[in-house]
């Protein structure tokens, strides 16, 4: 993150299973407000793997947030071994923008 520097020595090419875990869309991405009786829930979505995955409702979006990060933390764990063959930085790095 905030690299200016590109050429072979300071850059990976990272495969679109891992890049997507990266993308951030704008504030709130993945979470809508939901009127449930008389209270306000965030629910929370994210896309991982192709697929949309519904993560729950929560009672406030920084929740929401925590739990798509989550998501896409555990997906990470599981790509560990792909990450490592391209790089050993490639994982801390990605780890890193997901906290």
């Amino acid at each position: 993150e905030g690299n200016k520097e590109y050429g072979p020595t300071t850059c990976i090419l990272v495969p679109a299973e891992l890049n997507m875990l990266t993308i951030r869309g704008g504030a709130g991405q993945g979470i809508s407000k939901k009127k449930l009786k008389s209270e306000i829930k965030y629910q929370a979505r994210c896309r991982i793997g192709g697929k949309e995955r519904y993560l729950g409702l929560f009672k406030t979006e920084k929740e929401a947030e925590a739990a798509i990060k989550t998501a896409k933390r555990e997906k990470l764990a599981g790509l560990r071994p792909l990450a490592d063959s391209i790089d050993a930085r490639l994982y801390e790095a990605l780890e890193r923008i997901l906290t």
